[in-house]
């Protein structure tokens, strides 16, 4: 929706409720006026503004129903999608967040002498308002090493290195082209031309095809604004000064070949501002159309490859295309590298998201990803670990989850918001629309050339199209999520299906009566409520994922006072599974199979093994069993384990909470566990984890 809004020169407020109400028309102003804490009164007043501009830049009117809901012309999506209005900064009034970016960014753009009188001026508040501002730029500055300094007779300035106030500078960009007319904010702060920006965008152009790469979209908008500032500097006479020796390793890359093309304009460039400029585009997101050996850094692709060793092992999953995962990995891994060595700060937005909604999945990563760190020594920021999580998941998500529709909408997603956000995108739109088929998610440049039948687009911008739009935003809360499926649904089958949460049926059903089996009344009802589902395990990521003490209940649990052969040890501890129709006979026969030719489990713990195969190969659903021997026994001559478990999963999400339980538990509990001799002791052990 970004691309809609940013074409109209709005307040904070105004831009919110407009943001809203073309996201939703059928939204009620009672809803919007709950939503922003907006009285009535204010409401009307706000949406008199939001007319007041559309009309004076020649675009129709919103309107409003009697039931409270809203009219937008489709028109007004069709004008907005191609033409920006004209910046005009007495109509915009800046917020405390945004005047303090613009303090912090005309001080880097300086070209004179600063007063007070200056940003008084640009920013268009009082003289006590710009004081306050300042203090909390100060404290936002000294994070990177920077100090705002004022005397009589050079005003306001900066204090502090080349190099960190240019690690400022490139953070404040970003945020700076997200608001409401960006791109000519930037330009009236710094003077620079949209020619220069222009002639970037056509030399990264250049250095994409040197490279055979494709920047994502986000960094294609971004990247050339950056460099007209780092030549800014430059001809400015505000040179880098001397890098640490660790730059030198750019000298001889291909990178540092071609970002002599960003240079042309500055005669004499020193080696260091050439060494900088490579490290741009080596911090920055990009995919290659056509990898080669010689695009790969070996370093960085042997520990993405111990990541993903690490990560089947931890998590018993099987990848069906290892290699091409780890191609993928490496693409988003290769600039991540750089931006953490050289102390590149990236935001996440999706960090709370990711911790919360994919909370097993994410602690899994944080435990397999000790290659990364030992590789650079440092550990990995939380911001670019959820990143992992997400290319992890949706790469799970796509060789596990995704399913083959015969029947049904076919739909694309267009996201300008980079790989991993784009990503993130994919994957919630096919858990809050399970019934629609998910091609494919495209930048907004690969869009123009995508050949795919399709008969609906999801998109973060507005795009010309005759194929059904959706405009949608990468990141919603609860309630908008809900508003969001209530649209797409009322637009696409004629009504509004209401999300049935079987957690809170559960709840009613336990206030009432006692639930012995929680699992199998889940799936039943799931299979009475949605027999037209065609996938009952992929309606919601947050789909139910069973406890370990529900996936070990008494019976599941062996304990064995005789050595035993080891296949019939697996056989053993896997019948009570076929028994109850959980996995079929094959699922054992595989295992067995698996680790007689390929020995493919270590022990996560001393004398555990998990044993499993994929999720294609006889699951039913997500269950586990657990034999414990009073004495080790040879696995197929390759490990010695006296506890077996045999774990099954129809998908590579449901058992997650369970592992990570388990592994818990044998790091906190581990000698109580070893010492349990009967089935109550060990699951002494396992309901302690619950508690």
């Amino acid at each position: 929706m970004r691309g809609v809004i940013e074409s109209v020169n709005l307040d904070e407020r105004s831009k919110n409720v407009f943001d809203t109400i073309l996201n939703d028309p059928m939204i009620k102003g009672s809803e919007i006026e709950k939503k922003f804490s907006l009285t009535r009164k204010q409401l009307s007043y706000t949406l008199e503004k939001i007319n007041d501009v559309l009309k004076s830049e020649g675009y129709p009117r919103i309107e409003r129903k009697k039931t409270g809901t809203f009219i937008v012309p489709k028109q007004l999506y069709e004008q907005m999608g191609d033409q920006m209005i004209s910046i005009d900064a007495s109509d915009y009034v800046l917020n405390e967040e945004e005047r303090i970016r613009f303090i912090e960014f005309i001080l880097l753009s300086r070209t004179e002498r600063l007063s007070l009188y200056h940003f008084i001026s640009m920013l268009k508040v009082s003289k006590n308002t710009i004081l306050n501002d300042m203090k909390k730029a100060q404290m936002d500055t000294r994070n990177y090493g920077i100090d705002i300094q004022y005397d009589r007779e050079n005003g306001y300035r900066f204090i502090g290195s080349e190099l960190d106030k240019r690690r400022l500078l490139i953070d404040l960009i970003h945020p700076i082209l997200l608001m409401s007319n960006g791109s000519r904010w930037f330009m009236e702060l710094t003077k620079v031309t949209r020619y220069e920006i222009e002639t970037n965008e056509f030399r990264l152009s250049q250095i994409e095809k040197e490279l055979d790469i494709r920047f994502t979209d986000e960094v294609f908008k971004e990247l050339p604004y950056i460099v007209s500032m780092i030549l800014l500097r430059i001809k400015q006479h505000k040179d880098i000064g001397k890098l640490p020796l660790t730059y030198q390793s750019f000298v001889g890359t291909r990178e540092y070949q071609v970002s002599e093309i960003l240079l042309k304009d500055i005669p004499n460039f020193s080696q260091q501002e050439h060494l900088y400029m490579t490290l741009q585009l080596l911090t920055s997101n990009f995919f290659y159309l056509d990898m080669e050996e010689t695009d790969i850094d070996h370093v960085i692709y042997q520990s993405v490859k111990d990541v993903i060793d690490n990560f089947e092992i931890l998590s018993c999953i099987k990848f069906k295309d290892k290699e091409q995962l780890a191609k993928y990995l490496f693409q988003h891994w290769k600039p991540a590298y750089y931006r953490i060595k050289y102390n590149f700060h990236m935001d996440n937005p999706m960090k709370d998201i990711i911790e919360t909604k994919y909370q097993y999945l994410h602690d899994l990563i944080k435990k397999v990803i000790y290659p990364f760190e030992n590789s650079l020594n440092k550990p990995i920021p939380d911001m670019e670990l959820g990143y992992i999580t997400i290319l992890i998941g949706g790469w799970l998500r796509k060789e596990g989850q995704i399913l083959s529709f015969e029947k049904g909408k076919r739909a694309i997603v267009v996201c300008s918001n980079g790989v991993t956000v784009s990503n993130f995108l994919f994957m919630d739109l096919k858990n809050m629309l399970p019934y629609i088929h998910f091609l494919n998610c495209y930048s907004i440049r690969d869009y123009m050339n995508c050949e795919e039948e399709y008969d609906i687009i999801f998109s973060t911008t507005y795009i010309k199209t005759d194929k059904q739009l959706f405009l949608v935003e990468p990141f919603i809360n609860e309630y908008e999520r809900k508003k969001f499926i209530q649209k797409v649904n009322n637009e696409l089958i004629g009504f509004s299906v209401n999300t049935i949460q079987m957690d809170d049926v559960l709840e009613i059903v336990e206030r009432y009566a006692k639930i012995t089996d929680r699992m199998k009344l889940m799936r039943d009802l799931k299979r009475y409520l949605f027999p037209d589902q065609l996938s009952i395990e992929s309606m919601d990521a947050n789909a139910y994922q069973p406890c370990l003490a529900e996936l070990l209940p008494p019976h599941h649990i062996l304990v064995a006072n005789v050595e035993l052969e080891w296949e019939k040890a697996i056989r053993d501890c896997a019948e009570v599974l076929v028994a109850e129709q959980m996995i079929e006979q094959r699922y054992v026969e595989t295992i067995i199979t698996s680790i007689k030719t390929s020995q493919p489990y270590i022990m996560i713990a001393d004398g555990v093994i998990v044993a499993h195969a994929g999720v294609d190969q006889g699951v039913r659903e997500v269950c586990m069993s657990m034999l414990k021997m009073d004495r080790r026994i040879k696995i197929n001559n390759y490990l010695e384990a006296d506890v077996i478990i045999v774990l099954a999963t129809p998908n590579v999400q449901r058992h997650l909470k369970a592992l990570a339980q388990l592994n818990d538990m044998l790091d906190e509990r581990f000698k109580q566990f070893k010492q349990a001799k009967t089935k109550m002791e060990i699951l002494e052990c396992i309901k302690w984890e619950e508690e």
